[in-house]
């Protein structure tokens, strides 16, 4: 894994999902890139935080990804 994770439990499930969001320019996915830096699990709120950069300050695919 590649990223950090605040639970351990899950990041392994975190990382197979996000093997699925593919850079549409690209044509590899986010995991393999190494665009993704940390994942936060908010049980409290049930929300996932994904910190994560882009190819490109300017990408223009920011948005879809």
């Amino acid at each position: 894994m590649s990223f950090n994770c605040n639970d351990t439990e899950r990041s392994d499930k975190v990382a197979e999902a996000l093997k699925q969001v593919i850079d549409p320019e690209i044509g590899l996915n986010v995991i393999d890139l190494g665009l993704i830096y940390n994942v936060d699990f908010i049980e409290k709120e049930q929300k996932i935080i994904c910190t994560m950069t882009l190819t490109t300050q300017f990408c223009p695919m920011g948005e879809s990804i």
